[in-house]
């Protein structure tokens, strides 16, 4: 697919390929049951997609539900923009090159185990991190954080405060455990 669309609802099913794939252009999805993967691949060097809702399952070749190829063949860097705003995600949300990826990244959704476990960190926006929902499934929240050290320093101990929900372990110039959020780990680094 090229050029400009919106999906509202509906059910998209190729179980063992890609539901969707977008070449270039810009994609919105509001709704609807994706059986099969979404693919997102900047073939003249702009793609966006933005997920309002929706239901993804798990069919793509790394295991994703959505996959964002933003390097070519030939290892040419193309700008693909990925917007998450809501959604449900049975598996995780792929890139070829996390780190750039454009757009404000994964910023909503409901995710399952397994689809949080396997997304890379660097697709959630800034200050973002997975937090743990009542049914056991993962939502994302932003926001501030507060960090206290895990070793103090020659006696010294450092505690920064900002209101929201992300904690760590740190000394003034190194990250030394993990986040929590309710007493569980829920993120490898601090970074905000």
């Amino acid at each position: 697919y090229s050029g400009s669309t919106t999906i509202e609802g509906g059910t998209i099913s190729t179980p063992t390929y890609r539901s969707v794939r977008l070449w270039m252009g810009d994609m919105t999805i509001n709704g609807g049951n994706f059986e099969g993967q979404v693919w997102v691949q900047a073939v003249d060097n702009s793609a966006k997609l933005t997920i309002t809702d929706g239901s993804f399952a798990p069919r793509g070749v790394d295991g994703s539900s959505v996959f964002v190829g933003n390097i070519t063949d030939t290892g040419v860097l193309k700008d693909v923009e990925l917007n998450v705003i809501d959604g449900n995600f049975a598996t995780k949300i792929g890139a070829n090159n996390a780190e750039a990826v454009k757009g404000d990244k994964i910023v909503g959704g409901t995710f399952t185990e397994a689809a949080k476990n396997g997304t890379n960190a660097a697709l959630l926006g800034t200050c973002c991190v997975f937090i743990e929902n009542a049914d056991g499934t993962y939502g994302v929240k932003a926001g501030k954080y507060v960090a206290d050290c895990a070793k103090k320093p020659s006696g010294t101990s450092v505690r920064l405060e900002a209101e929201g929900e992300k904690k760590a372990f740190v000394t003034p110039s190194k990250l030394l455990g993990s986040l929590w959020e309710s007493k569980k780990p829920v993120m490898p680094s601090l970074s905000c």
